[in-house]
């Protein structure tokens, strides 16, 4: 049994965080190039998961949890003692990590009363494949209720972009930024273009989108969920699928509505909240 992962408590600091880091380090053996102060601990999308990093090259060096009980990266987690953790508790954490998502910090785009769901879509402004499930899930828009929760993109992430994928990681910028995200984002696909007044204080750019998005779809697959391409869903349940690019509205209700919540099991999901970490504050 692995002892708490997250901790939302008010007595981690940066610092703290970081010699409990080091420590775990040298205890399982790895030899650290670094000395404290040359290295820093960065929030990520994920409520209690911190990114190390070199300050002045800014080279990514781990993630780790807020109480350094586990360090990892892309590949997977290891313990104190620099193994592997357990399938069972890699399974937990999977459910755990999706949970402890900052959705608060993603586009909430609704429809209908929302039916109870929080499922986190991956799309890209230049996915015809994403436009074509849009247009199906506006044409159905009255008559069912999901929630999914959205960062925006472009395909290309590449440092080396054309100017035409910068203009879209932009766009998505404007989109996340604006006085109304949910609103934009619809819009977008209508007329393809962004409209709404972006926020004075939302200073998101491109690229910052960019590493945003890498570091999330790098903690999924760190946990064995796969976000490779577009569109993609993660359920509630930690499970990914990618999804019709058109669907009936009993299908759409199926996978997406009230209807869908039948295939989660919540006492799994309590069970994940109670073992890993504290009660959220829930200001989502």
């Amino acid at each position: 049994m692995l002892a708490l992962f997250f901790s939302h408590g008010v007595s981690a600091t940066p610092k703290s965080m970081l010699e409990s880091y080091q420590k775990r380090i040298v205890a399982a053996g790895y030899t650290t190039n670094h000395s404290l102060a040359e290295l820093e601990a960065r929030e990520t999308l994920v409520h209690g998961i911190y990114r190390v990093v070199v300050k002045r090259s800014g080279a990514f060096l781990g993630y780790f949890t807020e109480n350094g009980e586990i360090t990892g990266d892309v590949n997977g987690w290891e313990d104190v003692h620099g193994k592997s953790i357990s399938q069972d508790d890699l399974a937990f954490l999977r459910l755990a990590l999706v949970q402890n998502i900052r959705y608060d910090r993603l586009v909430k785009v609704q429809y209908g009363n929302g039916g109870g769901r929080k499922m986190f879509l991956a799309s890209a402004l230049d996915c015809g494949y994403c436009g074509a499930m849009e247009k199906n899930l506006a044409l159905h828009s009255k008559n069912f209720n999901t929630t999914f929760y959205i960062l925006p993109s472009a395909l290309d992430s590449r440092p080396n972009r054309s100017a035409k994928s910068e203009a879209l990681w932009k766009a998505a910028a404007d989109i996340y930024c604006s006085e109304n995200p949910a609103e934009s984002w619809k819009k977008f696909w209508v007329n393809r273009t962004v409209t709404g007044i972006r926020r004075q204080d939302c200073n998101v750019n491109s690229h910052m989108l960019v590493e945003e998005e890498r570091f999330l779809k790098e903690l999924l697959a760190s946990v064995g969920i796969k976000v490779n391409g577009t569109p993609r869903i993660v359920r509630e349940d930690s499970i990914p699928f990618t999804p019709p690019a058109t669907s009936d509205l009993s299908t759409l209700k199926k996978l997406y509505g009230e209807e869908g919540l039948k295939d989660i099991d919540a006492i799994m999901l309590q069970r994940v909240r109670t073992r890993f970490f504290e009660p959220y504050d829930g200001r989502y």
